[in-house]
């Protein structure tokens, strides 16, 4: 009896002890596996194809990072610090009752497998209840997301209350699964404590049954009743942090499984330089379809662009202009046929390289929550202030950054809300100025801007152009005119070719769309006077 009652002293000690050094152990290892598991996804999610970021919606690809983040935390403390205690604490209070008598151990034993085998068929229900649940709140972080990113939108139509009836239906569906989740953790709580009152019963009963046997003494049954008790916290203290971590890995099962996604976009195996010094491009019987449209956007399509030369791409929206490009920058790869670079095949080209040819003046231009300097700046990250300044001053932004009270440390807001849409153009300008590629494309970037804008916009543009491989993407004809040749899609074909003076001459289908533009400009003119 006084040995037994010495080892449970001595373990309790112990066990005490070896809590507070691995607790101090958990706190380096959490923290470390956390930010390598973080940085591991954040780089995933950077080098998966733009496909995946497309059916990805923005709002609920934080809501997994933000919950995985945190449940892999968590997973790793119930791991290491409360499943393995409990686990060790209750094998050794069962080395301590079969020092009592073996009947005592085999009881326990016997019961806390039946508790397992029982609470693992209600867990299993639990875990699901709660992917629907997850399901639901990813839903909502990406309305939410989805609105905040669009506030201006929200605010031109006075749809504030429109959103929240909007969201408040979602919720509905939210608190249903909740509620569901719910219910399964409280009926799990309620069998949990139903077996584990049993257990002590039967096991003080068993222990009764031995001592008037004379088989254990007056004092071997007091510590029994010790030791079951504290067995029976334990098993429950087990069973919660095994459900916890169960449910930390439901938690963190989208998170990890952005890891096991793979771009489709490969890198080649057996990787050859580019010679980026005016790169000849050449589509040969290029056949396209988006994944997730069945529909063809070119069959066999093929034309080539000379080294410097300034080509413009023109045609109705959905003529494939834009696709052009995000097939040059390996953003999707073609069905069959091949697009070539100096005569070799793109795919043979690291996607980095590749992409560091090319410098895009996009239509809406999008700016990150940061400074000027750091916006321009991403063209070419280690640029001088002088670099920086002369940039600038060719894109004809200079003096209005200069005008500004913080200068180049102005923050332009979230995706650039503070700027105007001609400022916002000319700053992506004098980023495409500092990376210095060899091939620039301007796509639709005038669009959206007045006429002494777009001036502006186009007087840039061309100062950076005149070496350049150049592609222009335009519905305004006015900005292609100075191109060295115009090809007209149509339908994913090419149906005409030429300078703007061969073209008008040929009088088909791009002399008819400069006619109805210029008629057009003409009748807002009159309007305005």
């Amino acid at each position: 009896m006084l040995q037994l009652l010495i080892i449970f002293i001595f373990f309790s000690f112990a066990h005490n002890i070896a809590g507070v050094l691995a607790w101090r152990f958990m706190g380096y290892l959490r923290i470390f596996i956390s930010r390598d598991i973080r940085l591991k996804v954040f780089k995933k999610l950077q080098d998966l194809d733009m496909s995946y970021h497309i059916s990805h919606s923005t709002g609920n690809t934080i809501s997994i990072f933000k919950r995985g983040d945190s449940a892999v935390d968590d997973a790793i403390v119930i791991f290491h610090m409360f499943l393995w205690g409990p686990l060790i604490t209750f094998s050794i209070s069962l080395a301590i009752l079969w020092g009592i008598h073996w009947a005592f151990a085999v009881s326990v034993l016997v019961f806390a497998i039946i508790f397992i085998i029982i609470l693992q068929k209600l867990l299993s229900n639990n875990l699901k209840w709660r992917r629907a649940y997850h399901e639901q709140e990813d839903n909502i972080t990406g309305k939410i997301t989805d609105n905040l990113m669009n506030m201006i939108t929200v605010k031109h139509f006075a749809k504030e209350q429109w959103e929240h009836n909007r969201l408040t239906d979602f919720f509905k569906l939210w608190t249903s699964n909740y509620l569901d989740y719910d219910k399964s953790f409280r009926y799990m709580d309620f069998i949990s404590n139903i077996i584990a009152t049993i257990n002590i019963v039967l096991a003080l009963f068993l222990g009764y049954f031995y001592f008037k046997q004379n088989v254990i003494t007056i004092g071997d049954f007091v510590l029994l009743f010790v030791m079951i008790t504290r067995i029976n916290d334990e098993l429950r203290y087990l069973v919660y942090n095994y459900r916890e971590f169960n449910r930390s890995l439901v938690d963190v099962e989208k998170y990890i499984n952005i890891l096991e996604e793979e771009p489709n976009i490969k890198e080649p195996e057996t990787k050859i330089k580019i010679n980026n010094i005016n790169p000849t491009i050449e589509l040969r019987k290029v056949t396209f379809n988006y994944p997730d449209n069945t529909n063809q956007v070119f069959k066999n399509l093929s034309f080539k662009i000379k080294p410097k030369e300034k080509i413009a791409l023109v045609g109705k929206s959905g003529a494939g202009k834009t696709t052009i490009i995000t097939l040059l920058l390996r953003f999707y790869d073609v069905v069959s046929g091949g697009i070539y670079i100096n005569g070799q095949n793109i795919k043979d080209f690291k996607k980095e390289e590749l992409r560091s040819l090319f410098g895009t003046v996009p239509q809406d231009p999008i700016m990150f929550n940061e400074t000027i300097k750091y916006n321009v700046c991403y063209g070419k990250s280690e640029a001088t202030m002088a670099e920086l300044i002369m940039a600038c001053k060719l894109a004809n932004i200079y003096n209005f950054i200069d005008s500004l009270p913080a200068k180049f440390e102005t923050q332009v807001g979230e995706r650039g809300i503070k700027l105007s849409g001609g400022q916002k153009q000319r700053l992506a300008i004098a980023r495409v100025i500092l990376s210095n590629p060899q091939i620039i494309i301007f796509d639709e970037a005038t669009s959206q801007l007045d006429s002494e804008s777009e001036k502006e916009i186009q007087d840039a543009f061309w100062k950076i152009a005149k070496e350049k491989t150049t592609i222009i993407i335009a519905h305004r004809l006015s900005t292609v005119i100075k191109a060295d040749r115009i090809i007209v899609f149509d339908q994913g074909k090419i149906v005409e070719s030429g300078t703007h003076e061969e073209l008008l001459k040929l009088n088909r289908k791009y002399c008819k769309l400069w006619k109805i533009q210029s008629a057009n400009i003409s009748i807002n003119s009159n309007i305005i006077k």
